[in-house]
């Protein structure tokens, strides 16, 4: 209500017209006090409050004005002779300068209060605002200490899980190693003589082996994408896929695979890391065929204002859509050792090295109808 009232005398018509109104109502008021009373009230009585709450509310103008109306008022509604505006006896005279005086005096004096009114409550808008903006910019400051501890954390974190992981794994390919020497030994050297139980236990001995031989190199590689920073720099991707071809030339002949690509651009990033991509993507689709269709895989890149996508499309079995989350996790396989050989870190690998270049990874595919890999890197990271 106070802020409707304050919005209305913004208005310089509002602040005069109630001048106007006050005196009029202060002058009803006295002539209904005074027949009460039998006419011997005050002249002043009721519009020196008048002038006083006008001035106070509305400002000097407007108190000015009441004072003005109100002399008007007295001399033709009140001192005698009535109906007229002249004021013949020295005493009324005397009244009404005296009121005039007075009203300017309150007009000047409420003004003069107003404005350190405004003062008092800007300064204190003022030191509300800077209470405030300190109370925000200390919230502000801890949470991005706060913030930069975590991260700091998370990072120091990631590189010992990155350390112990690269430790861990280059240390167990030894006593690995050692495991299936004795074992090949043992076959070699006493193999005639074993029955067909030990036999087959020495085989599940050397497929154990090769399997966490396998699982540990996967995890050494994976390991080795954020081991250290590399230095980054301006990647032919046409050179990055022959460098992965050129590394699969035994798999490519041997599912008389096709591989083809686009023109692709370049970008700025780690090249070894951009053949591994590849590498790992290619090497994947051509793993993932269907029985008697000799693998088609192509790859074509397309830039829009925002970023450049390059896509890696086959025509290979495919994927379930309720399983395009998993296939980047780590260790995570949709098919038995049986049916397709590997240890579902080729896919974690990618997605790894790509949000190291500050993009994403994804795929688009349906069972039966092929699979499309793509990844994307930010416009400031395409060249």
């Amino acid at each position: 209500m106070v802020d409707v009232v304050k919005h209305m005398l913004a208005r310089p018509l509002v602040r005069y017209a109630l001048a106007v109104a006050v005196v009029v109502l202060a002058a009803l008021l006295r002539q209904g006090i005074d027949t009460w009373t039998g006419g011997t009230l005050p002249t002043y009585i009721t519009f020196y409050p008048a002038v006083m709450l006008v001035a106070i509310l509305a400002g000097v103008g407007p108190g000015l004005l009441a004072t003005l109306f109100s002399a008007l008022w007295v001399a033709y509604w009140v001192i005698e002779p009535r109906d007229s505006f002249a004021i013949p006896h020295l005493v009324d005279q005397i009244g009404m300068a005296l009121f005039s005086l007075v009203g300017i005096f309150m007009s000047l004096g409420a003004e003069s209060l107003r404005r350190s009114w405004r003062r008092t409550a800007a300064y204190e808008r003022e030191r509300i605002i800077r209470q405030g903006e300190q109370a925000v910019a200390k919230i502000r400051e801890q949470a991005e200490e706060e913030l930069r501890r975590m991260v700091a954390e998370l990072e120091r974190s990631n590189r010992d899980l990155e350390q112990f992981a690269y430790v861990a794994s280059h240390d167990l390919q030894e006593p690995l190693r050692q495991v299936k020497g004795f074992a090949q030994l043992l076959s070699d050297r006493y193999g005639p003589s074993l029955d067909e139980k030990a036999t087959e236990y020495l085989r599940f001995i050397a497929d154990g082996t090769a399997r966490m031989s396998s699982l540990v190199s996967d995890l050494l590689s994976y390991s080795r994408v954020g081991a250290q920073e590399r230095k980054r720099t301006a990647v032919d991707m046409n050179g990055a896929i022959e460098g992965a071809m050129a590394n699969l030339q035994a798999a490519v002949a041997d599912a008389n695979a096709t591989v083809t690509h686009d023109d692709l651009p370049r970008v700025t990033g780690d090249s070894t890391q951009m053949s591994q991509l590849f590498q790992n993507l290619v090497g994947n689709a051509i793993k993932f065929r269907r029985d008697g269709v000799p693998p088609r895989i192509h790859v074509a890149a397309q830039a829009d204002g925002h970023e450049c996508t390059f896509r890696v499309s086959d025509n290979g079995i495919g994927i379930d859509p309720a399983h395009f989350d998993r296939v980047f996790l780590i260790f995570q396989r949709l098919h038995g050792r049986g049916q397709f050989p590997g240890t579902g870190i080729g896919l974690a690998i990618c997605k790894k090295i790509v949000e190291q270049h500050g993009g994403r990874i994804w795929v688009e595919s349906s069972p039966g109808q092929g699979s499309t890999f793509c990844f994307s890197l930010p416009k400031d990271g395409v060249g």
